[in-house]
């Protein structure tokens, strides 16, 4: 809910698109894994994220290069 909030103010233009990384990941939580786990599930997640956000960061390069 803070993140809908934050997101209609339109003050989390720097982060990372978290959310988005959990969909594409194929990590889910279960509540019975170790910490190694859920540690790796969280990488992957952050992986995931971390994608999503270099490839918003590159449209937004093309972007303002053919603007210019």
């Amino acid at each position: 809910m803070a993140g809908t909030i934050l997101r209609t103010r339109g003050l989390t233009h720097h982060l990372l698109p978290l959310a988005a990384g959990f969909k594409q990941s194929k990590f889910r939580p279960q509540g019975r894994e170790g910490a190694r786990e859920k540690l790796e599930g969280f990488c992957q997640v952050l992986e995931e994220a971390l994608a999503i956000a270099n490839k918003d960061l590159d449209r937004l390069i093309l972007a303002r290069e053919v603007m210019g």
